[in-house]
């Protein structure tokens, strides 16, 4: 029986994240190091049988997950803490809520796949811990956005 290798099913691509109104993907401020999605959830909220036995589902919530992204904090990163102060202290629509497109990059470096997320918003922001005793490492922000929901994540 061959063998196989952890490492035969694992593709490597690249990927960028354009944020409505903030710094553009291919800048050094727009870049992020990771991206995760949770993904979608659905559920059915309640089943009913009728007198002819056909089941009728009735559509429940639709959860379209988050995006974690982690990125290099440099002194003119400030997008996400703008972003997040204006939804403290603005708390307008557009003030909270943004568009995320996020776009895998084929090996070539061309785009491969495309996912808007729509009117998201942020739930969380971090910072690394500051007071690493290692040198030479680079200082992290994590974020955690909401997604409002896509309209091309189930046809990408």
């Amino acid at each position: 029986m061959a063998e196989i290798l952890a490492d035969q099913y694992v593709k490597s691509y690249g990927f960028k994240v354009d944020i409505s109104g903030t710094a553009a993907a291919d800048s050094t401020e727009g870049a992020w190091r990771s991206v995760r999605h949770s993904g979608l959830r659905i559920e059915e909220v309640a089943v009913t049988t009728g007198p002819d036995q056909n089941q009728q589902m009735t559509r429940g919530i639709c959860d379209w997950g988050e995006l974690t992204l982690v990125g290099a904090v440099t002194a003119g990163r400030k997008d996400m803490l703008s972003w997040y102060k204006a939804m403290q202290e603005k708390g307008k629509d557009s003030d909270c809520y943004k568009d995320v497109t996020v776009t895998l990059l084929k090996t070539d470096g061309g785009d491969m796949r495309t996912y808007n997320f729509l009117e998201c918003f942020l739930t969380s922001y971090q910072l690394c811990p500051l007071n690493s005793d290692e040198q030479d490492v680079e200082a992290q922000e994590t974020v955690t956005i909401q997604v409002g929901h896509s309209d091309n994540f189930l046809t990408a």
